[in-house]
């Protein structure tokens, strides 16, 4: 990234964690403002940086597919070190990593955001559940777009099936990026990005609000990021 994110990643020493793998990974991009930022979980044993190892390289390679490579992505992991704990990612290594993450992905600020796995979606949307809202584009309370999907590692060990989807999800990257913001309204899944409950036939497509979630506002429907009832 920039001199200075790298080397307080580098330097951070606010978990247990900084002592495996290879110590704490800074995420990597050509830019600020990418067009695609990626989050995964953490990295492997043996990256130097985020998504170079085979799983994710072959999301590089999913992603280069419809264009997006080199300048116009960003990766960057909800931690910054290996966890290579069975149990999962503990929420003290998510915790201690947090304004780490944040440090990052502000600099990255993507067009969109391709969210990589159950640990990413609860730390950029929380509650939601992936398997519901799964290649559905949804909305941050900030107005950050994002577009959930299985982990590089989930996917490729689960087969082609799982695999598939991801490439489907991606290509919606690029419907994405080459529309129109009204046209983006019209993207949007099946969820409510809000409570992850089922948004309504006369909802659908329109945008991604339940009816307790849903406002209309100067005779059109319209997305209100951070809209509450």
């Amino acid at each position: 990234m920039i001199p200075f994110i790298d080397r307080t990643i580098h330097d951070c020493t606010r978990c247990p964690l900084h002592a495996e793998g290879l110590g704490p990974i800074p995420g990597t991009a050509s830019k600020s403002s990418v067009a695609v930022g990626v989050i995964g979980d953490h990295p492997n044993t043996d990256e130097k940086t985020p998504f170079t190892d085979s799983s994710g390289l072959w999301v590089r390679g999913v992603l280069g597919q419809v264009g997006l490579k080199g300048s116009h992505l960003g990766f960057v992991n909800v931690i910054s070190c290996h966890d290579k704990s069975k149990k999962g990612i503990s929420g003290y290594a998510i915790d201690s990593c947090w304004d780490n993450h944040d440090l990052q992905t502000s600099y990255l600020s993507p067009k969109i955001w391709l969210v990589m796995g159950k640990v990413a979606l609860d730390r950029t949307l929380p509650g939601l559940v992936l398997t519901r809202v799964r290649g559905n584009l949804l909305q941050t309370n900030d107005g950050d777009f994002v577009l959930p999907t299985w982990s590089a590692r989930y996917a490729r060990g689960r087969g082609n099936e799982t695999k598939f989807q991801v490439n489907e999800d991606v290509k919606k990257l690029s419907s994405f990026l080459s529309s129109t913001v009204t046209e983006r309204w019209m993207l949007t899944g099946e969820w409510c990005y809000t409570c992850g409950g089922e948004v309504e036939k006369f909802n659908k497509n329109l945008v991604p609000f339940c009816s307790k979630h849903f406002v209309e506002l100067s005779g059109i429907h319209a997305r209100q990021p951070g809209f509450n009832v």
